[in-house]
């Protein structure tokens, strides 16, 4: 297979959550300690189904679950709480060879920008 990735780049955009942290790992963490404080029936690997879904997935995903829209909000809401708690204490980890990746870019005055999806509070 024939490749152009020898190719000079102007610059790289990566989309941080999942790609270049384990996001995803800390969320599932948080979704299944979220459903066993709440005492919501949620199987350990139903999370797995919602990873990079669509809104409409997940929301078909919460409407599976939750029939009590008031639950739903605590479980979102704890899951939050945890992720965040977790963040705060250095929990969420690059990848395996991002370190690296991003140095070599760096060597060869490649600009990065960096993406990632941000919880905002109302």
């Amino acid at each position: 297979m024939k490749t152009n990735l020898n190719k000079t780049f102007k610059a790289v955009i990566f989309d941080l959550d999942g790609l270049l942290v384990d996001s995803e790992r800390l969320y599932w963490r948080a979704n299944i300690q979220a459903a066993q404080e709440l005492k919501t029936p949620i199987p350990r690997d139903a999370y797995l189904e919602i990873v990079g879904a669509s809104p409409e997935k997940v929301a078909e995903f919460y409407h599976d679950f939750f029939a009590d829209a008031s639950l739903k909000d605590k479980f979102i809401s704890r899951t939050n709480e945890l992720f965040s708690l977790w963040l705060a204490e250095g929990q969420l980890h690059l990848k395996k060879g991002v370190l690296q990746f991003l140095q070599k870019l760096k060597k060869r005055s490649e600009k990065n920008v960096l993406l990632l999806q941000v919880i905002l509070k109302k």
